[in-house]
C-alpha cells in the first residue's frame, strides 16, 4: 500500500501490464478486487503449494481463482519448492484447500487438480502448439503408468488413486514432444550418475564462491527480518 498507492496487482493494472500473456507466481494475498481484476485481464495464475508453505507465505485462495474463471495452472517453484515432483504437489494441493472451509463443495477434488497439473499448467506456461491434453494437434507429451502399482493396486478410481496416492514410483515411460526421455523408469537421454556427479563439484564451487554473500546475510540478518515483517503491515 505504502509503495504503490493500493495493491500490487491494481498498481500493475494501472500500468495496462496484465494481459493473457501474463502469468502470477504464487499470487497468495489477492483480495477479491484483486482476483476480479486477474480475472478480468485475463491473467493467469501459477500455484505453488509447496513453496507458499515451506516460505510460510499462506496458502492462495486457489478455489476462488477458479470460480472467477482465471486460468491456473500448478507449480513447484524453485529452490523452495521441494523435490519437485508433481504428484507431490497434486496430492499437497488437494488436501491444503480443505482449511479454509467445512463445505467440502468447494474443496478442490481430483479432477479438478489434475487439470491444474495437466491443462492448468499448459496454459499458464503458454507452451507454443499447446500442452496439457491428448488431442490433434497438440504436443506429444504424455506419461505412461504401470497399473501394478501398490498405489494403483486395486484400482478403484484412477483419478483419484492419481492425486492422493502415486508418488510417481510407478512412471514407466515419460514422451516429450514426442521423444521418450523416460523408459522403463529410467531417464534415457541424459547421463544421471555424470549429472550428479558434476552437480556435487559444482555445489562446492557455488559454496565456496558465495562464503561472502552468506557471511553479508548473517550480519545484516536482522535487517532483513524487519524488511520482511514490515512487508504483512504494507
Amino acid at each position: 500500500q505504502r509503495l504503490y498507492g493500493g495493491s500490487v496487482v491494481a498498481y500493475l493494472d494501472r500500468l495496462g501490464f496484465l494481459s493473457p500473456r501474463v502469468s502470477l507466481a504464487h499470487a497468495v494475498w489477492l483480495t477479491p478486487d484483486d482476483i476480479a481484476t486477474v480475472a478480468r485481464t485475463g491473467a493467469a495464475i501459477a500455484h505453488n503449494p509447496m513453496s507458499n508453505l515451506n516460505l510460510g507465505s499462506g496458502i492462495a485462495p486457489v478455489p476462488a481463482y477458479l470460480r472467477a474463471g482465471i486460468p491456473v495452472g500448478l507449480g513447484t517453484d524453485g529452490y523452495s519448492g521441494g523435490n519437485h515432483a508433481m504428484f507431490e504437489a497434486m496430492r499437497l494441493a488437494a488436501a491444503l484447500h480443505t482449511v479454509h472451509t467445512t463445505d467440502y463443495a468447494q474443496w478442490l477434488r481430483p479432477p479438478d487438480v489434475l487439470r491444474l497439473a495437466t491443462h492448468g499448467g499448459a496454459t499458464v506456461a503458454q507452451l507454443a502448439g499447446g500442452g496439457g491434453a491428448l488431442a490433434v494437434g497438440r504436443r506429444a507429451d504424455l506419461v505412461i503408468l504401470g497399473a501394478d502399482s501398490p498405489a494403483l493396486t486395486p484400482l478403484n478410481d484412477l483419478v483419484d488413486q492419481l492425486v492422493y496416492c502415486e508418488r510417481g514410483a510407478a512412471v514407466e515411460t515419460v514422451v516429450v514432444n514426442g521423444e521418450v526421455v523416460v523408459q522403463g523408469g529410467r531417464v534415457a537421454t541424459v547421463d544421471e550418475p555424470a549429472i550428479l556427479a558434476e552437480a556435487r563439484r559444482l555445489a562446492e564451487r557455488l559454496t565456496e564462491r558465495n562464503r561472502a554473500l552468506f557471511a553479508f546475510a548473517r550480519e545484516h540478518e536482522a535487517h532483513i527480518h524487519r524488511a520482511y515483517f514490515s512487508a504483512g503491515d504494507a
